[in-house]
């Protein structure tokens, strides 16, 4: 079952205690460091997205980030690292067949 990021936790990144913030969040979910640090940076990463809605990051009993669609620890890639990465490979399959044509 997950539950939303605690206000109190919120409220730290939001003061830029980011250590203190992943320190509470290890307390109240019983997870580990590198657990801990996904779901902060993952909830710094997309606090403009929540912002101007309801909705908060997810985090499970056992800590790990979760939104729809995102497995056990998967943190969501943003949207413009996506795109970057399309073009690249259009690029490249491009350029391979350019190369075996002529």
């Amino acid at each position: 079952m997950s539950k939303p990021l605690d206000p109190d936790i919120a409220q730290l990144l939001a003061k830029n205690k980011k250590i203190e913030a992943i320190k509470k969040l290890r307390e109240r979910t019983k997870v580990g460091l590198a657990e801990a640090k996904s779901v902060v940076d993952a909830f710094e990463h997309n606090k403009h997205v929540f912002a101007n809605t309801q909705e908060s990051p997810q985090v499970e009993s056992h800590g790990v980030y979760h939104r729809a669609g995102l497995g056990p620890g998967e943190v969501p890639a943003p949207k413009h690292t996506i795109v970057k990465f399309a073009l690249l490979l259009m690029l490249f399959a491009a350029g391979i067949y350019y190369l075996l044509r002529g």
